[in-house]
């Protein structure tokens, strides 16, 4: 761990300033929109403060973690790790479904959802309250029918265990249009807050027992994160993430002023 010191010192540095200009310029947008609100509920400026509020703050908040992945991540992890967000969505049936909040190349893949329950690193997570994910050799988890991945052929084990193809061949391309990419270890943390002790009503505000997404680290490598101590700052790092979505959550969605301003404009 000592080796990684410096870099976990940067990581901490530049996300602390990060953090309380986030809060910020986000709680500066949220006192607009409430303004408005409370007084005249013009339908344009309302929906304007809306639109603001929330494409404002996903700006931000995609522009911090591409900084991230750029300057902290790469120093740890080396120049060919891949690194993604990914966050949470229900349908009308309560199925959860997985999707993606930042990649490096979010404009080459298109954005869809995934259920949970189809791939194991999210499922072991949400269903098997399991802390983390990772896996050092996929390759032998899918050989042994231990890992799923909706972009991962479930039907081809026989022919990787009798070496008729290579692991890449199982893979399905994100598009037609995308060349083909896959990997070989997986890092997952959850971003989340229930592992701290919280005052009920912040619990009941905040939901600190929820996961918000989760962070994700992969690579063609094999034992990408054999070293434990690339796990510990995975996690460091997942909490710090975290802390963004909990203001996110907590002028968005669990914000009154906001579900009443799109309530208002966008009549359930």
């Amino acid at each position: 761990m000592s080796a990684y010191i410096k870099n976990i010192k940067d990581f901490i540095c530049f996300h602390q300033g990060c953090i309380i200009e986030f809060e910020f310029g986000i709680a500066s947008l949220h006192k607009e929109l409430r303004k408005e609100w409370n007084g005249a509920k013009r339908g344009d400026i309302l929906g304007k403060k809306l639109i603001e509020l929330y494409d404002k703050s996903n700006e931000k908040l995609q522009d911090i973690l591409k900084k991230t992945f750029d300057e902290h991540i790469k120093a740890i992890y080396g120049e060919n790790i891949r690194f993604s967000v990914k966050t949470i969505e229900k349908n009308e049936y309560e199925n959860i479904y997985i999707t993606d909040y930042y990649r490096e190349d979010m404009h080459e893949i298109p954005k869809g959802l995934k259920r949970a329950r189809d791939h194991t690193p999210f499922a072991n997570i949400l269903f098997d309250n399991e802390d983390k994910y990772v896996s050092n050799d996929l390759e032998k988890d899918y050989k042994n029918a231990q890992y799923r991945n909706p972009r991962v052929h479930g039907n081809k084990i026989k022919d990787l265990q009798e070496n008729i193809i290579k692991w890449k061949d199982c893979w399905i391309k994100h598009s037609e249009h995308t060349e083909l990419k896959y990997y070989n270890s997986l890092l997952v943390m959850p971003l989340t807050l229930k592992n701290n002790n919280f005052m009920e009503n912040f619990n009941k505000k905040f939901k600190t027992d929820a996961i918000w997404g989760f962070f994700c680290l992969d690579s063609e490598e094999k034992n990408a994160f054999a070293d434990e101590a690339l796990q510990d700052i995975g996690r460091i790092m997942a909490d710090m993430l975290s802390i963004y979505f909990i203001f996110l959550y907590e002028h968005t969605e669990g914000s009154e002023t906001f579900e009443q301003s799109l309530t208002h404009l966008v009549p359930k």
